[in-house]
């Protein structure tokens, strides 16, 4: 075994930027948001981006890690009420919890940190993340997504 490297395989998908869902509460019982639905908005926001930048939705609570080493990862918190928002994952690291959101709001809290990632030069979610720090993303999704003056839970 001694022959053997540990590395990081690189990007997960090199051609360009993806969105990963799985099916939700439209076809699994324990599934608490709209993963498809939620998935197809966010591409459109996703696809402006000339990188491969993963987002991962995973419609439960179970666990699956899929938006846990996403650059942007969805999923629900506790209940329907609240969407968990990690950045920074990769296949050798969890991402960041950067906190949580109303399920109506997703689309546009993945839009504001798409936008601030761009906006940053940065190359890399994850570097981007470590440069700009989670409490400065979290002041600027509270800022930009004011639904009924609630603010970002973290």
């Amino acid at each position: 075994m001694s022959n053997y490297e540990v590395r990081d395989p690189g990007p997960m998908y090199p051609e360009g930027p993806i969105t990963v869902a799985c099916l939700g509460n439209e076809l699994c019982p324990p599934g608490l948001i709209d993963t498809t639905g939620l998935g197809r908005k966010i591409h459109v926001h996703l696809s402006k981006l000339n990188e491969p930048v993963r987002v991962g939705i995973s419609g439960c609570t179970h666990d699956c890690g899929m938006s846990w080493i996403a650059d942007i990862g969805l999923e629900p918190f506790g209940s329907k009420t609240r969407v968990l928002i990690t950045m920074g994952g990769s296949p050798t690291a969890l991402g960041f919890v950067i906190g949580t959101v109303d399920p109506g709001d997703a689309e546009l809290a993945v839009q504001v940190l798409l936008d601030m990632y761009r906006r940053s030069g940065v190359r890399g979610v994850r570097n981007f993340v470590v440069k700009v720090g989670v409490d400065a993303i979290r002041s600027e999704l509270t800022r930009l997504v004011p639904r009924s003056g609630r603010r970002i839970r973290t």
